[in-house]
């Protein structure tokens, strides 16, 4: 019983103790004996007493039964919240780990490609170095290498960012050298001038194998699960420089 209905009780006995007392006075020959008006409104007093008293506490246990509904509502949201938060999350791990392994495994094939490359282009320049005098056949440096096939990558742009910020810019640097067009031309070139312009190549194709070599260990990472490292080697600038005339 709260403070408030102890108060509400002892004002109905005082109000009672009053009406036997007014009722004596009035009649004092009649001492023990209720005036049947009396005694039919002190009952319903008393009535009226405890019927509020139990309409009071069960408006006090409804309003707590609707707080405690609510904060079980509001627990149940936050549960359902952080459930959808961690689908999403590894919704979003798995993405991540599927698109680094198909990366890996083009840029592995594509560095196949990029040895064939180097293989050629030593072979035209081991030519040139021995005949000085001898003009190339080809027009550009185009003509001499394979392209590669990138079609995950030209796919998967959009999605380049779920790499992480660092490995993202490291894959696109990398896939941008990849099928480097040279704009300038060759035919004013003739021997010791091509095979100089061919070794520069040589060592362009070269840097990009060291840096699918330090880049190609963080993508078989992420495509198992690990977080990539963000804090490599920077040794090389940051990519590759292409070659120049």
């Amino acid at each position: 019983m709260t403070r408030n209905d102890k108060i509400a009780l002892g004002c109905l006995a005082i109000a009672a103790g009053a009406i036997v007392l007014t009722c004596w006075l009035t009649n004092p020959t009649s001492v023990g004996a209720i005036d049947q008006g009396w005694a039919t409104l002190i009952a319903g007093l008393l009535g009226f007493s405890a019927i509020a008293h139990q309409t009071r506490v069960g408006f006090r246990s409804l309003r707590a039964s609707a707080i405690e509904q609510s904060r079980a509502d509001r627990a149940a949201r936050e549960h359902q919240a952080e459930l959808a938060r961690q689908a999403e999350i590894s919704r979003n791990q798995r993405i991540t780990a599927a698109l680094a392994a198909a990366l890996a495994a083009e840029l592995n094939s594509a560095r196949n490609l990029v040895f064939l490359r180097i293989k050629i282009l030593k072979s035209q320049r081991e030519l040139f170095e021995k005949h000085l005098a001898m003009k190339p056949t080809f027009k550009s440096m185009n003509e001499l290498i394979p392209e590669a096939d990138t079609v995950v990558f030209r796919e998967s742009a959009g999605n380049m960012g779920m790499l992480g910020p660092r490995l993202a810019y490291e894959v696109v640097d990398l896939y941008s050298k990849l099928n480097y067009k040279v704009v300038w031309s060759m035919d004013l070139l003739v021997g010791a001038q091509v095979a100089e312009t061919i070794k520069t190549f040589e060592g362009f194709y070269g840097t990009w194998i060291e840096s699918h070599g330090l880049l190609q260990p963080h993508l078989i990472a992420l495509s198992h699960g690990t977080k990539a490292d963000e804090r490599r080697d920077d040794s090389h600038g940051g990519g590759i420089s292409h070659p120049t005339a």
